[in-house]
């Protein structure tokens, strides 16, 4: 069994985060996954809905946001350059949206609806209601 072809296909499945293949004697091979955790819904511009890690990487499309996971609008790209199991924002934009999802789960006093960022970077906190 070739364990680099395994782990390759492995990884190149969307909703996988990462891979283990370790070759045991006398003939066994183990296989060790680590699937995305759903994070957030991710919007497009065009209105498409994904579901999103915690590193905006998009892993799944779904028709609407899932309950109970923040909302991000994230109006730089349309769903058409989305490519499923690849970042969606470059590092500093996800560690800012990651920021102000964190900052909402501590303060419940500001229920907020979605975080968004748009064209020209503006992160926008939008609050419920």
């Amino acid at each position: 069994l070739p364990a680099d072809a395994l782990r390759r296909a492995a990884r190149g499945l969307p909703s996988v985060a990462d891979v283990q293949v370790r070759r045991t004697l006398p003939n066994r091979v183990d296989v060790l996954v680590r699937e995305r955790v759903a994070w957030a819904n991710l919007q497009t511009d065009t209105g498409a809905w994904f579901l999103a890690d915690r590193f905006l990487v998009p892993y799944r499309r779904i028709d609407a946001p899932a309950p109970g996971l923040p909302s991000i609008r994230y109006g730089l790209w349309p769903a058409s350059m989305v490519v499923l199991g690849e970042p969606a924002a470059r590092a500093d934009e996800a560690a800012a949206l990651r920021f102000c999802v964190q900052w909402t789960r501590r303060h419940p006093e500001f229920p907020v609806a979605s975080v968004s960022i748009d064209r020209s970077g503006k992160l926008c906190l939008n609050r419920a209601g």
